[in-house]
């Protein structure tokens, strides 16, 4: 772990503390968050959100790497964790090298990865980032409330309610897309625009929504619990009737994340 920020590098420790002295009976799943400065959200409270949904539904530890971009351009990171989880915001970016390499985690070392919210629109003024995860999108409208459809059953979607609705979030154009939907929200423009989804970089799994722009989304119960499956699904942890395999259960209620 090598998070760069002060706020960030406690979080990091507390996290990873808390899971080494939770999970002695089981190894846990190993779990590396990617993410920016706050800048547009509240990234600081959100990786909490996002490590106290996941681990009341499985056992997983979490390092975190707040804006690493040097490491990000010239290390295999990945090498180590079970799976990757980028919440981040690069909209301007458009370093190529940067952005070789990070698909280079999923595409060639074959780490499953989920993506969230403005990670779709990093690098968006290139073609290079959103082929690794199969949707492309430059825009998004007013944050309000969106009501999502299930496009499928899916081991994912279990436990998350057939009538969600967040209670504001913003919902991402989409302009390209190849992938699996899962979740969809109508648009203002009268269209579907996907908003959960799974595809993969040839054997390499990649779970993706757009959703996650608010606090109030990031501590939704049915958010939460989607993150929660995808991770579990990705590393082949989920079977379909939606429970962790064994040794994978929560040990614990997230309190001990700080």
């Amino acid at each position: 772990m090598y998070p760069t920020q002060p706020l960030f590098r406690a979080l990091g420790i507390l996290i990873l503390i808390s899971y080494g002295s939770l999970c002695s009976a089981d190894q846990p799943l190993h779990a590396l968050i990617l993410t920016s400065p706050g800048v547009y959200h509240n990234y600081e409270q959100q990786t909490r959100d996002l490590g106290h949904g996941i681990a009341r539904r499985a056992n997983v530890r979490f390092d975190v790497s707040l804006a690493e971009l040097e490491r990000w351009k010239t290390t295999d990171f990945s090498t180590g964790y079970d799976v990757l989880i980028y919440n981040i915001c690069m909209a301007d970016n458009e370093d190529s090298a940067l952005i070789a390499n990070l698909r280079r985690q999923t595409e060639q070392l074959g780490v499953p990865t989920l993506v969230i919210h403005c990670t779709m629109h990093s690098f968006r003024e290139t073609d290079q980032w959103w082929p690794m995860f199969g949707l492309q999108t430059k825009a998004h409208e007013e944050e309000r409330p969106l009501l999502l459809v299930q496009n499928e059953q899916h081991p994912i979607l279990k436990g998350v309610p057939a009538d969600w609705t967040v209670a504001r979030d913003e919902l991402y154009i989409n302009l390209q897309f190849s992938a699996q939907p899962l979740l969809s929200s109508i648009g203002e423009d009268g269209k579907s625009h996907t908003t959960a989804w799974l595809s993969y970089q040839g054997n390499t799994p990649v779970f993706g929504t757009t959703l996650g722009h608010s606090d109030d989304t990031m501590k939704d119960p049915a958010f939460q619990r989607l993150i929660a499956n995808a991770l579990l699904f990705v590393n082949g942890h989920l079977p379909p009737e939606g429970a962790p395999t064994a040794g994978l259960e929560p040990v614990g209620d997230g309190r001990d994340i700080v």
